[in-house]
C-alpha cells in the first residue's frame, strides 16, 4: 500500500512504504483499494467512499488495479461515482492490463489518462508485447492521452541495469520505446515527453 490520501486515509496508512506528502494534496489516490491481495467487499467500500468525496470537491483521481480481473470492477465504480468529464489517471497501464477495459475506459472519461511505465517493455514475452504495441498504435489520439511515469524504484526498464535506473532514464528509455512503436516522423523522444508534461498539467489541474 502506497496511498496518498487526504483526511483519515492518509492517518490510517500504517504501510513501511506511505509517501510522506502533505496532507493538502488535492487528488485521492485508488493504489491501497481494488487489488487481486485483498478482500474485494472491503476493497469497494473504501474504493467508493474516495471516489464520493473526489465527486463532491472535484479533485482528480489516480488508480491502480492489481488483477486482470479488478479491472471490469473499477471501471464499473468510476462510471457509477464520477462525470465522463472527471480527471482521472489510471496508473502503470501495461501489456498485462485488460485492454478492453482501458479502451472503453478512454472513450467513457474525455479527460482520462493512462499511465506508462517501464512495465510496458516485455523481455520475455513477444507475443504479449506485440498485441499490447497493436493496441497502443490502434487508440485514436493516444499520445494526448499518455502520462509517462517511472514508479521508480519500481518496475525498472529491462534494457536498464539497476545502477543505470532513475527518474530521467526510466522516462526517457519508456518514451524512447513508445516513439519506436509508432515510428512516426513527427515524434520523437523530447516531444513525447513534453507532450507528456502537458497532458500532467491537465490532469492535475496546474496551471
Amino acid at each position: 500500500m502506497n496511498a496518498i490520501c487526504e483526511n483519515s486515509y492518509y492517518d490510517i496508512c500504517s504501510c513501511k512504504k506511505k509517501y510522506h506528502l502533505p496532507l493538502t494534496l488535492p487528488l485521492y489516490d485508488g493504489h491501497c483499494h481494488v487489488d487481486l491481495f485483498f478482500k474485494y467487499g472491503l476493497n469497494k467500500n473504501d474504493f467508493n467512499m474516495q471516489l464520493a468525496h473526489a465527486a463532491e470537491l472535484q479533485i482528480p483521481v489516480v488508480l491502480h488495479g492489481r488483477g486482470e480481473n479488478s479491472f471490469l470492477k473499477i471501471f464499473n465504480e468510476l462510471k457509477e461515482h464520477l462525470k465522463p468529464n472527471h480527471n482521472i489517471h489510471w496508473h502503470c497501464v501495461n501489456p498485462h492490463s485488460d485492454l478492453h477495459i482501458i479502451t472503453n475506459f478512454l472513450n467513457y472519461f474525455e479527460n482520462g489518462y493512462i499511465g506508462l511505465n517501464g512495465s510496458i517493455i516485455l523481455k520475455h514475452d513477444k507475443d504479449l508485447q506485440k498485441l499490447f504495441n497493436k493496441w497502443l498504435i490502434d487508440q485514436p489520439n493516444i499520445i494526448d492521452r499518455i502520462i509517462l511515469e517511472t514508479d521508480y524504484p519500481f518496475l525498472r526498464p529491462p534494457e536498464l541495469e539497476p545502477n543505470q535506473y532513475n527518474i530521467i532514464t526510466g522516462t526517457t528509455i519508456t518514451a524512447q520505446y513508445i516513439v519506436n512503436i509508432f515510428r512516426s516522423k513527427h515524434l520523437n523522444t523530447t516531444n513525447l515527453i513534453d507532450k507528456s508534461n502537458n497532458n500532467i498539467r491537465k490532469m492535475y489541474l496546474i496551471d
